[in-house]
């Protein structure tokens, strides 16, 4: 067992130890949030056929060559509806009603608005200008067949399930979400919404966990509250290791006489690391028990949350395909100064916005690991690197926005 690794080793020592769990075939509208796993083509031309891109009459170029600033007038062949395919080509002198994303017949190469037209019983003036080729959208110009148009590794968004049903895509293959369990341990804590006797907390860093896991399309499995007992912790992990893909456990990772967690994941596995140089966040856990990750947070709300942030949501969004799997930083100055902590890395949250083309990040008041009130304040986090004494304002530090 490895012990307090940086932020950077803890992450590698976990991504590679988690593998795509596998692919399924899904149902396009049930797809959103997913990862694609295979490249998607094109069955056919986007547009499939020449159309108008808006209500008016198509006609040949040629018969309007010779207007002089006049309007032309043409003969009326048929009207064209939006699903309706033309009957008949057009002729010299003849022109057709189109409406926009009718078919555009054949002899016909430009389109006409309406508006530059009048009609009087089956003849219709043209006036100019009227430039060739003009609103027209063309076979192919948006996507030609067989070209890419999602590629492995790309989360499917609304827009995606738009694109996809255009081209007929009913059933996609995706890979699978991991099935994820969590619980937490602890006699202080009690269920939401229930009585607070004194000396109890709300359980409520299981719920901030499982809306997290909610955001990214997973359902958790939620096995409760476990109360710290040996043998119940024990078998809560023998449980959830034999039925579900990856284990959340909150609390009981430190080194308290009733902190049962790390025990556990020692006698049904191994445990890779535990403690990590940061702050907050540092005293947690990660191992394996029957080949399944098994994330200890720490019990503190702030901990907890950024646990999660920085290293489980990593490690589920290479388990569910996704080839990007690290939070995204950018560079910001720091316009308060604020203390490092030699040996640990610090999180602080932030006011991120825009000064003059560069990112600016505000510190927030110094907040300790129980303290989530004031992270809702934030745009984002900091981060503080290790060392000794203070940064000054004016350095630049990563930050990290809340999505």
């Amino acid at each position: 067992m490895k012990k307090n690794l940086t932020i950077q080793s803890a992450n590698k020592e976990i991504l590679r130890r988690v593998r795509p769990i596998g692919s399924v075939k899904r149902l396009l509208t049930a797809a959103c949030g997913y990862t694609i796993a295979e490249n998607i083509r094109a069955p056919f031309d986007l547009p499939s056929f020449d159309n108008a891109a808006m209500d008016g009459y198509a006609v040949r170029a040629e018969d309007l060559a010779n207007a002089n600033g006049n309007a032309h007038s043409l003969r009326l062949k048929e009207v064209i509806g939006a699903g309706h395919a033309p009957s008949q080509k057009l002729e010299h002198g003849e022109t057709s009603a189109v409406m926009t994303g009718g078919r555009i017949p054949l002899g016909a190469d430009t389109v006409v608005m309406v508006e530059n037209t009048r009609r009087t019983g089956q003849t219709v003036e043209i006036f100019p200008p009227t430039k060739k080729g003009a609103h027209i959208r063309r076979k192919g110009e948006i996507v030609q067949k067989g070209k890419v148009i999602m590629r492995k590794g790309e989360v499917v968004t609304p827009v995606h399930v738009g694109i996809l049903a255009t081209f007929n895509y009913g059933i996609i293959r995706v890979y699978q979400k991991p099935c994820v369990a969590i619980f937490s341990t602890g006699d202080e804590v009690v269920p939401l919404g229930s009585r607070i006797p004194n000396g109890k907390i709300v359980d409520s860093n299981r719920h901030m966990i499982m809306a997290e896991l909610e955001k990214m399309s997973i359902s958790p499995i939620d096995m409760g509250i476990i109360r710290d007992r040996k043998s119940e912790i024990f078998r809560a992990l023998k449980t959830a290791a034999s039925q579900f893909d990856v284990v959340i456990t909150i609390g009981g990772v430190s080194m308290g006489e009733f902190d049962f967690v790390r025990k556990g994941i020692e006698k049904l596995g191994t445990i890779h690391f535990w403690k990590v140089k940061m702050k907050p966040g540092g005293p947690q856990i990660f191992g394996l028990i029957r080949g399944k990750p098994i994330f200890g947070l720490p019990g503190n709300p702030v901990s907890s949350f950024l646990v999660f942030q920085l290293f489980v949501a990593p490690a589920l969004r290479k388990m569910g395909g996704i080839p990007d799997t690290h939070t995204r930083w950018e560079n910001a100055v720091l316009t308060t100064s604020t203390r490092k902590t030699a040996g640990k890395a610090r999180f602080i949250p932030m006011k991120i916005d825009s000064n003059a083309g560069q990112t600016v990040a505000h510190p927030i008041t110094e907040v300790g690991s129980h303290d989530l009130v004031h992270w809702a304040n934030a745009d984002g986090y900091g981060w503080i690197p290790t060392g000794k004494g203070t940064l000054r304002s004016g350095a630049v530090i990563k930050v990290t926005r809340f999505s």
